[in-house]
């Protein structure tokens, strides 16, 4: 049969993790998006130094992997986010485009 392994074979096994950050689809890191302040204390600006896609969604990642806010930005050309609400710590920035692309960029609170 196709599963019978004897000497003359090799079995392979595919382990896959699951995605600590919680991020979906591929992940870029390009040098054209920009966070600031960083660190931050109160308002998180976010630029796209490029012309290229729209933004579509942010969302803030804690260390653990735990989303801690989710933002639809489909509208708006240099969001500001309000994380005054935020604990002070590390956490991961997605960016997801409106062609799927998504982008994470690290900022401390």
């Amino acid at each position: 049969e196709w599963n019978d392994v004897d000497d003359g074979n090799t079995l392979y096994y595919l382990i896959e993790y699951p995605n600590t950050t919680g991020m979906i689809g591929p992940c870029l890191d390009f040098q054209e998006l920009n966070i600031f302040p960083n660190p931050v204390q109160d308002k998180l600006y976010v630029k796209n130094e490029t012309n290229g896609e729209p933004f579509n969604e942010l969302t803030i990642i804690e260390a653990t992997g735990k989303i801690v806010k989710s933002i639809d930005v489909t509208m708006i050309v240099e969001p500001v986010i309000d994380v005054s609400d935020l604990n002070q710590g590390v956490y991961f920035l997605n960016v997801a485009f409106a062609d799927g692309t998504t982008v994470q960029k690290k900022f401390v609170k």
